[in-house]
């Protein structure tokens, strides 16, 4: 299924193939997942809340009418 979906190039697997293939045989690991979606999932959650001023100064700009 994977292959068939991004070609089959081992280096370029999206995030969430990554993630899955975390878990190990069994369900052995299932701690693994949950940390690699915390981990993939913290870089954009601070890039929003840094630059959230920005995004609702813009929002609020363009509300302006006149």
């Amino acid at each position: 299924m994977v292959t068939t979906m991004i070609g089959g190039n081992q280096d370029a697997l999206s995030a969430t193939v990554v993630i899955a293939s975390l878990a190990g045989e069994f369900g052995s690991r299932e701690n693994l997942p949950t940390t690699g979606a915390f981990i993939i999932r913290f870089l954009p959650m601070v890039m929003f809340f840094t630059l959230q001023g920005f995004f609702v100064r813009g929002i609020t700009a363009g509300s302006v009418k006149g």
